[in-house]
């Protein structure tokens, strides 16, 4: 009997901790917006310029040069910017989308020996220019006093 329950407690052990690592693993996988990549504005829509920077404080020292990407992993991902040498300045590029949709967008660097670098992505969905929310703020009625 003793036997019996010292196996199913082996087996519980072993099962939280496959299941603990299961988690762990997912948790890892799951992409995130929070990243070091910001981009400028409340609202982006096709057309509209863009500034998109990473503090130099959230780069890996050993970055010399980088540029922004924008595809759904790095490896895969378009430049958007040319490639420019990191100084002790902000990593910074303007983006002017093209198309609507969900966007990924990457710093990446190019470290010492080759080594790259990743930074983000920062996800943006981008209007498209027929959306409400991209149309030019109305003007202030003109009067004429006389």
């Amino acid at each position: 009997m003793n036997n019996c329950t010292v196996n199913r407690w082996g087996l519980g052990v072993v099962a939280g901790a496959v299941f603990s690592l299961g988690v762990a693993a997912v948790a890892v996988a799951i992409p995130s917006d929070d990243s070091f990549v910001t981009v400028s504005g409340n609202v982006q829509c096709v057309g509209g310029s863009y500034d998109l920077s990473v503090l130099d404080s959230d780069i890996q020292p050993a970055v010399s040069s980088y540029y922004f990407a924008d595809g759904p992993d790095p490896d895969s991902a378009v430049a958007i910017s040319s490639a420019q040498v990191l100084g002790p300045v902000n990593a910074t590029a303007s983006w002017t989308p093209t198309t609507s949709g969900t966007h990924y967008l990457w710093l990446i660097g190019q470290g010492r020996y080759d080594q790259q670098v990743t930074v983000g992505p920062a996800v943006v969905n981008v209007l498209d220019t027929s959306d409400p929310a991209c149309a030019a703020p109305a003007s202030p009625p003109t009067s004429s006093w006389g």
